[in-house]
């Protein structure tokens, strides 16, 4: 058994130690993430999200990025089902970029517009967003990410937002 563990615990350095990844300063990145949405309020619920990111590394740690979203929420109470949510952000967040699996987080601001049967609105949110990038090749990288988000209006609506996604990851230098 201490082989074993052994034997993982030396791919997983290999793994992660390789030459710095230098894939955050002058890169432009764009991903698409499909994954998982849930919110709090009372039109709140588990749902389905899509991310379409964009990134440029303005240095060797930070970066700007915008965010554009779409989600379902399914909320228990029949007559607010479906909700439907699109959301915009933008913000700053600094990357570990030391590795070739690069570990980020940010802040950021987001506005949302919901569209629920006989209802909908807009919220302007803060929002943190942190997740890890592997990077496969210089060009190509895959992502996780996570995002949260405190509405500041119609709360009582949109509740907590919270988003995990993981998608592809096209890398550019510029």
């Amino acid at each position: 058994m201490r082989v074993v563990v052994s034997a993982l615990a030396a791919a997983l350095s290999l793994a992660l130690s390789g030459a710095p990844a230098g894939a955050v300063e002058r890169q432009l990145q764009l991903s698409l993430r499909p994954g998982f949405s849930w919110s709090s309020g009372a039109f709140g619920g588990p749902g389905a999200a899509v991310d379409l990111g964009a990134s440029y590394g303005l240095n060797d740690a930070l970066s700007v990025y915008a965010n554009a979203a779409w989600s379902i929420a399914l909320p228990e109470a029949a007559r607010n089902s479906p909700r439907h949510g699109a959301a915009l952000s933008a913000g700053v967040f600094y990357a570990f970029d030391y590795l070739r699996v690069v570990p980020y987080g940010g802040l950021g601001l987001r506005g949302d517009l919901f569209v629920a049967p006989d209802d909908g609105w807009i919220t302007v949110s803060p929002e943190a967003r942190f997740g890890a990038t592997w990077l496969v090749r210089r060009s190509f990288a895959i992502d996780l990410q996570g995002a949260y988000a405190f509405p500041l209006f119609a709360r009582d609506r949109a509740g907590d937002l919270f988003t995990v996604t993981a998608g592809a990851m096209l890398l550019f230098d510029l």
